[in-house]
C-alpha cells in the first residue's frame, strides 16, 4: 500500500526499485541503470485494468533508443513487466 500511496501523492519516486535492479542483475538492461534511482510514476488504463506505470530515464545510455525504462505495476507494487518503449 506504501506504493500505491508514494505514487498518488508525488508522482516521483525517489527510492530505486528492487525490480530494476533485478533487471540489472539479470542483464536484461545495461548495469548503467544502476546509478539511475528517480523515477516518475502515473498511472494508465490498460485492458488488464489500471497500472502504474514508472519511467526511469538514463543519460548515460549508449543507445537513444534505451534511454527510458518503463517498469509497469499493479495497483500493490507489483512488477508486471518493463521496454524500453512504454507501450503494454
Amino acid at each position: 500500500m506504501a506504493f500505491l500511496s508514494l505514487c498518488r501523492k508525488h508522482k516521483r519516486l525517489s527510492e530505486p526499485l528492487p525490480f530494476k535492479k533485478q533487471l540489472v542483475d539479470s542483464e536484461q538492461v545495461a548495469s548503467t541503470w544502476t546509478k539511475v534511482s528517480e523515477g516518475t510514476a502515473e498511472q494508465r488504463s490498460t485492458s488488464a485494468g489500471k497500472l502504474w506505470v514508472v519511467q526511469f530515464s538514463n543519460p548515460d545510455a549508449a543507445n537513444e533508443d534505451k534511454a527510458n525504462l518503463f517498469v509497469f505495476m499493479d495497483e500493490y507494487g507489483n512488477p508486471i513487466g518493463a521496454n524500453h518503449s512504454g507501450k503494454m
